[in-house]
């Protein structure tokens, strides 16, 4: 169960960290054009 809920936390964060990286890429790009 702990295992399971680990792995649950660790996607969320996964999924947390891909939107951030996506919005700090469009940043990044809107201030290079």
């Amino acid at each position: 169960l702990k295992v399971y809920k680990l792995a649950e936390v660790f996607e969320r964060i996964n999924n947390e960290n891909r939107i951030i990286n996506d919005l700090l890429r469009k940043i990044i790009i809107g201030t290079n054009i």
